[in-house]
Order: structure tokens, then C-alpha cells, then sequence
């Protein structure tokens, strides 16, 4: 179930973090399974946007070669903890694949943001701003331009467009009027 959260920043203060690339696996399932319909784009469609979007917010992940599970433009990876080892053992004895978890959590400082200093409180934020969030990420540099403008308690509704097909501001419901 997904809940709405309520306050500036939304679900990007208490998300997994978890930043995956969908591949063709999914993109194209309907050629390989024979149900459904295959999207509209593919993986190659993707790529470019993906890898914008790791590059602004910062991913931190190894890179493996997995058709299934493309790489992209990732920090190193975060390391592993003590159960995450213990997997990694057990599926490498096995001859399986394993990878750290591709997270939207810094491992190196970027765009003046600093790294992880593995010992916050994840699960309620992160209190440097090292994990991938409007508030520490998105906000700061759309409040520079001096193009935005921060409503709270409201709900953007419909993102109006101009001629071009770019963005020219928004209809939304405001919590208390």
C-alpha cells in the first residue's frame, strides 16, 4: 500500500532508497513470455534519463555486467553489512550472482553533498543529506533559479505545459483554503 506522506519532501524522506534500472527484461517481457503488451520505449530509450538521474542524485552500486539488471553511472558501492555478507557467501559457494544494493545514497561527497557517515537514522531521513531526497537534492538548486515556488500543505494536482511541451507551472489543491 503506498501512503501519501504529508509534509515538504514527501516519500523521499522515508523511502528504501533502492535504484534500480528496469531492463528490456521488462520493457519487452510480452516478446518473451507472450502476455501482455511490450512497452512503448526500451531499455536503450531509458538509458539516457537513467543515467541523468544518477549522475544529479547519486547512486552508489557495482557495476556487474547483468543484462537483467543494467549498470549505470554509480558511486562505489556501500558496504556490506554483516547479513549481507553472509549471502554473499552463501550464493557465491553456490555460483549465483550477488550485488550490493543500488541505492540513492552517497558513498562520496557530490554536488556538495556529503558522503554517508553510516551511523544516522536511516529509517527517519538522513541527517547530513547523503541520502537522496527533494529537501537535500532537488530543492536547493530549483530554489537558486528563483523559478519555484514552495507551497506546503498542497497537492499538485496537473503539471501544465506550454507549446513546447516544457513545464509552465501547476494546478493544485491547497489542504486548508
Amino acid at each position: 500500500r503506498w501512503v501519501r506522506s504529508r509534509c515538504l519532501g514527501g516519500r523521499t524522506l522515508h523511502w528504501a532508497r533502492a535504484s534500480d534500472r528496469m531492463a528490456d527484461y521488462e520493457f519487452k517481457a510480452a516478446s518473451r513470455d507472450g502476455h501482455g503488451l511490450n512497452w512503448a520505449v526500451s531499455y536503450a530509450d531509458m538509458k539516457p534519463y537513467y543515467d541523468r538521474v544518477e549522475s544529479f542524485i547519486g547512486v552508489s552500486a557495482a557495476m556487474e555486467g547483468l543484462p537483467q539488471f543494467p549498470d549505470g553511472i554509480f558511486l562505489p558501492p556501500m558496504p556490506l553489512n554483516c547479513a549481507e555478507t553472509i549471502f554473499t557467501a552463501a550464493a557465491k559457494s553456490l555460483g549465483w550472482p550477488s550485488t550490493p544494493r543500488r541505492l540513492a545514497q552517497l558513498t562520496r561527497p557530490l554536488n556538495g553533498r556529503p558522503p554517508c557517515h553510516y551511523c544516522g537514522n536511516c529509517v527517519n531521513g538522513c541527517d547530513v543529506g547523503a541520502m537522496f531526497s527533494t529537501i537535500s537534492t532537488t530543492l536547493p538548486p530549483a530554489l537558486k533559479t528563483g523559478n519555484l515556488e514552495v507551497r506546503t500543505d498542497s497537492v499538485v494536482a496537473h503539471v501544465r505545459m506550454n507549446d513546447e511541451n516544457r513545464a509552465q507551472g501547476v494546478t493544485y489543491i491547497e489542504r486548508y483554503t
